[in-house]
């Protein structure tokens, strides 16, 4: 596991109830994995939520949607900004504390921004 698939696994780990964590380029493409599931088609579900979340397209590709918390069914996605270009994104499972994993979420962000400026 690489280093920053380690540090997510941490972060899951304080967070708590913490299913999955990635490190997401804004189009989709996974940079960094931690936890249950299949990488690429949790990538590609929450590049979907990216989408969707937005007013419209143009408002996200802008950068007027920063991140995103949206209740799935079983838990919840969290995603806050990594720099411009990368997201920090947590899928939770049932029992999880969303004001905890959003704190933790959001430290380590504002701790790592710069490594993705």
């Amino acid at each position: 596991m690489s280093d920053l698939g380690s540090a997510l696994g941490a972060l899951a780990r304080q967070a708590g109830g913490v299913e999955a964590a990635l490190v997401l380029e804004r189009t989709g493409l996974e940079v960094a994995f931690w936890g249950r599931g299949d990488a690429e088609a949790l990538a590609a579900e929450v590049a979907e939520l990216w989408r969707q979340v937005g007013a419209s397209e143009a408002l996200v590709e802008a950068g007027a949607v920063r991140g995103f918390e949206v209740a799935a069914e079983g838990g919840a996605w969290l995603a806050a900004p990594l720099g411009e270009e990368y997201l920090l994104v947590l899928r939770t499972g049932v029992g999880a504390v969303p004001g905890r994993v959003r704190f933790y979420a959001q430290q380590w962000a504002a701790e790592r921004r710069g490594e993705f400026a």
